[in-house]
């Protein structure tokens, strides 16, 4: 009989294990639905100084618009910053630590009324192509950073 509950221990302990190392490893990659993790929306800081006065702006066609160049100064990871997103939303040449960057529309459907609208919100560098805003009603949207100039048609 001794022999018996020995076989029968190992497996029991085997499988504890093993639960108890998918109970760890799920804690540790659990999301809690925020695009940024370590960021503390509580202190929100005023934008670095800009690089440059305007955006740099030349007429490429008056079909395709204007080249726009980033100006805005670099910023620290995961720091909050205040961010005006302008009369034309955040989706319209938002300007952040040295790019241009294009929102990710959250749940895929209608984009969020700032995209396109004014809001005052914050905003922070999660790693270096991708930042989140978090809007004045308090919606987080991820961002990605566009590489270089953009061309566009001015906002009215």
């Amino acid at each position: 009989m001794p022999g018996m509950d020995r076989r029968r221990i190992v497996p029991l302990v085997a499988t504890l294990a093993a639960g108890i190392v998918a109970v760890v490893v799920s804690s540790l990659l659990w999301d809690d639905g925020s695009n940024a993790s370590g960021v503390d929306w509580s202190r929100v800081e005023e934008l670095p100084a800009p690089k440059f006065e305007d955006h740099r702006s030349e007429l490429v066609s008056d079909e395709e618009g204007y080249r726009f160049h980033p100006r805005s100064g670099r910023v620290t990871p995961t720091t909050a910053y205040r961010f005006d997103t302008g009369h034309c939303g955040l989706g319209f040449l938002a300007d952040f630590d040295g790019s241009f960057w294009r929102p990710i529309d959250p749940d895929g459907g209608e984009p969020p009324d700032f995209f396109v609208n004014q809001d005052v919100g914050a905003i922070a560098l999660v790693d270096f192509d991708r930042a989140v805003y978090r809007s004045s009603a308090g919606v987080e949207v991820a961002l990605e950073r566009i590489r270089g100039p953009v061309v566009s048609q001015p906002c009215s």
